[in-house]
């Protein structure tokens, strides 16, 4: 026995039925307490945020499409007529398992049944300090909005300034990472910045432009495939981006990016989209890690690694399919979140019996797509490639289907429709933030460069 003093919390509303705890609201954190809603246990969803964000549109954001609220949405007004699903915003630091208590930052302890970890991922910076420093990720909210007021600060200073080697500096763009997401903001950033200009920055000109997008393989986005990587490059090239594929980031600073061949972009802004890494409570947790990843060790059920009623889904998780850990998107996740939830309910209702016909997870893959720009898109599902603008109308309405929220689904189309038809967007505001000393002791402050530290319930 602890001679601590209890610090376990008692959560309102609870009846006494059986405990499930979920950290972190992403899609598979979402999905889990969905499948648990209006079921015989009493659930607990823990965030660091009060909102679950749809991060795959969060690059339009970045380029002034969309606003925050467009794909963000408040997670006690998702389960407001949910009785049996509670939510609280915490940062959380650690598990007990002995005890069976989550661990969270303001020192108090969560009791649990049932634990799910869904705590996402965060920026990858491999701890290299130039990217710490002068990057700009694009992982969630807080580095969209930053990322959007630094390109239209860059754009401002290069409206006043008559130094020509500075205004090339500030109308160039380098973006390090080849994947969905970088290729996304390459085609959005450089619509967002020609139709600006000459229009509304009259003093710069076009050509003074450029969007460099680094990849270190052989193509962009070669998930898709050769056929799907070669439009999606043709594209971009018409658009007017340099693109660099075969070629690492060497070093950065205030001026400009170096590389491993040996060039020197010279430019004011750094985005790194060159992957992710587990949320940091994987490593708070005590349990074993992968090698090479880092993620949470799980079974065929999304058991942690010895842990019978712990979970890990989503991209905290090493979930295994055909021999390969299952990438980090939101398809494993949300699929994960179903299967966790029917796994919990089983257990909890029929006990011993319903583990006993519990089958293993299994991952059905739905195919992955990504747009480049307006009116243009790539699709792969199961060999079945489109591209093109039936492609980009399969992305939007994918996309506008799985967005949480019906005003947001309205909000959206209404203003995806108007960039289709004018080519204007009304989220150009430069927003710098001001702290409030008051939230940040409750919550903690924020953490300036880059955002690669902990997310989702962390």
């Amino acid at each position: 026995m602890s001679d601590q003093p209890d610090s376990k919390q008692e959560i309102p509303g609870w009846k006494g039925r059986p405990r499930v705890v979920i950290v972190g609201a992403g899609f598979g954190g979402l999905c889990c307490a969905k499948g648990l809603s209006h079921k015989p246990v009493d659930v607990l969803l823990v965030d660091r945020q009060n909102f679950h964000l749809f991060t795959p549109m969060i690059y339009q954001v970045a380029t002034a499409l969309l606003g925050p609220a467009n794909i963000a949405y408040p997670i006690r007004k998702i389960f407001r007529k949910v009785p049996n699903v509670h939510f609280q915003q915490s940062s959380v630091n650690g598990v007990d398992y002995d005890r069976k208590v989550l661990k969270t930052d303001d020192g108090s302890e969560i009791p649990y049944d049932y634990l799910v970890l869904g705590t996402g991922s965060v920026t990858n910076t491999h701890n290299i300090e130039q990217i710490n420093r002068w990057g700009i990720g694009l992982k969630d909210l807080e580095d969209a909005i930053r990322l959007r007021t630094h390109v239209l600060c860059c754009l401002e200073m290069a409206e006043r300034t008559d130094d020509p080697e500075e205004i090339q500096r500030l109308l160039s763009f380098t973006i390090v990472g080849g994947g969905p997401t970088g290729v996304e903001y390459a085609g959005a950033l450089t619509e967002l910045i020609r139709r600006m200009i000459p229009k509304e920055y009259k003093r710069l000109r076009q050509d003074q432009v450029s969007v460099h997008i680094v990849e270190g393989g052989d193509h962009l986005i070669s998930m898709m495939g050769p056929k799907l990587s070669a439009y999606a490059e043709k594209v971009l090239r018409k658009k007017g981006v340099t693109i660099k594929t075969g070629v690492m980031f060497k070093d950065a600073d205030a001026e400009g990016v170096s590389l491993s061949d040996g060039t020197r972009i010279e430019c004011r802004t750094l985005v790194w989209v060159a992957g992710v890494m587990p949320s940091a409570l994987a490593g708070g947790t005590g349990s074993e890690l992968t090698e090479h990843s880092h993620r949470l060790k799980t079974d065929e059920y999304l058991r942690v690694e010895g842990q019978d009623h712990v979970f890990g889904i989503g991209d905290i998780a090493a979930t295994m399919s055909h021999d390969k850990e299952l990438p980090m998107l939101a398809t494993p996740a949300m699929q994960g979140g179903r299967y966790v939830a029917k796994s919990i309910l089983a257990e909890a209702v029929w006990g011993k019996e319903g583990v006993s016909h519990r089958e293993p997870f299994k991952y059905v893959d739905k195919g992955s797509m990504a747009t480049i720009g307006r009116s243009a898109a790539v699709v792969n599902f199961h060999g079945l490639q489109m591209k093109g603008l039936i492609a980009w109308f399969m992305w939007l309405l994918v996309h506008v289907y799985y967005l949480v929220g019906f005003s947001n689904r309205v909000t959206v189309l209404v203003r995806w429709w108007w960039y289709f038809l004018t080519n204007r967007r009304s989220e150009q505001l430069i927003i710098r933030e001001k702290t409030d000393d008051m939230i940040d002791l409750e919550l903690g402050p924020k953490m300036p460069g880059i955002s690669n530290g902990s997310r989702s319930g962390t």
